[in-house]
């Protein structure tokens, strides 16, 4: 590959970049594999670079780089040295929604007070929670997730979840609720999971909502990969994943016991690279085949 000399400033500029970035955010094996990953060009053009550059100013590279630290133009190495599926490798990902998230009929926003009734409506129900991990809440129970688990709103590393409530638009209903987890800033991994209150199944809602969630990891946060995991027995949620897109890569045969039951677990995954032909897939009329449809495990 012939080898394409930056700029003295651009060097400069990403190299000030590199090493504040390294020096805040990662340290010794974590730093040398992330520089590993850049285009040889690219670390001989810091190599060449460093050793004159300046005092890095965070807010200078911000505005030379474009929004986020991302590149104006994503397909050009020199003006982030790097990208990896989307994300900087200097800029850590994150994500912030601005909410509402928006879809042709939903709008996914975080959870209030103001839902409780909506809630305890189906996540009080036994038919609900027969296969997820946890039992019927009572308002209590709904109240303390609310003012903990449910009160994220962003997500900033990894073993963070997001859940968001699914409210129709036009009627202004809480329908249900979905959940992204963050699980591995290294390896870019992310899982979601969804319930929906059984008296507003059949309109496609829980995998519009799902969708969206997807676009959300892969889009947003810059993940490379999102699974789901489903008791075998919940075939309504199995049947979702599928619609999706989601691959079934695994099935675990009586791998957990789960209340009081062994359990078959379906693992269902999605990488990035396949996103790209669902990404569209919901953008018009959904389709009217969500059943009783609880949360994927």
């Amino acid at each position: 590959m012939r080898r394409s000399a930056l700029p003295r400033g651009e060097a400069d500029a990403i190299t000030r970049a590199t090493l504040q970035t390294l020096a805040e955010r990662i340290t010794g094996g974590e730093a040398r594999d992330l520089a590993a990953q850049l285009p040889k060009e690219l670390q001989d053009d810091l190599a060449s670079a460093s050793e004159d550059a300046e005092p890095f100013d965070l807010e200078e590279f911000r505005a030379f780089a474009g929004p986020r630290g991302q590149p104006d133009d994503p397909s050009s190495w020199a003006r982030t040295a790097g990208m990896m599926g989307g994300v900087s490798v200097y800029q850590q990902p994150e994500l912030r929604p601005v909410f509402p998230v928006r879809t042709s009929r939903l709008l996914l926003r975080p959870l209030t007070a103001a839902d409780v009734g909506a809630l305890l409506a189906y996540r009080s129900r036994p038919d609900v929670c027969r296969y997820v991990p946890f039992e019927p809440m009572d308002r209590q129970v709904i109240n303390e997730r609310l003012a903990t688990h449910w009160a994220t709103t962003e997500l900033t590393d990894a073993g963070q979840a997001l859940t968001l409530g699914v409210e129709v638009a036009e009627t202004g209903d809480l329908v249900g609720d979905v959940v992204l987890f963050w699980h591995s800033r290294v390896h870019r991994g992310g899982e979601i999971g969804y319930v929906l209150n059984p008296d507003f199944a059949g309109h496609g809602y829980a995998t519009e909502a799902a969708h969206a969630l997807l676009r959300l990891g892969f889009d947003d946060l810059g993940l490379h990969r999102i699974v789901a995991r489903v008791d075998e027995r919940n075939d309504a949620s199995a049947k979702l994943a599928r619609r999706l897109g989601m691959r079934q890569e695994a099935r675990l045969v009586h791998n957990e016991l789960f209340k009081g039951e062994w359990s078959t677990e379906l693992d269902f995954a999605m990488l990035a690279d396949e996103w790209a032909a669902y990404r569209d897939r919901f953008s018009g009329e959904r389709e009217h085949r969500d059943t009783t449809t609880p949360i994927a495990r």
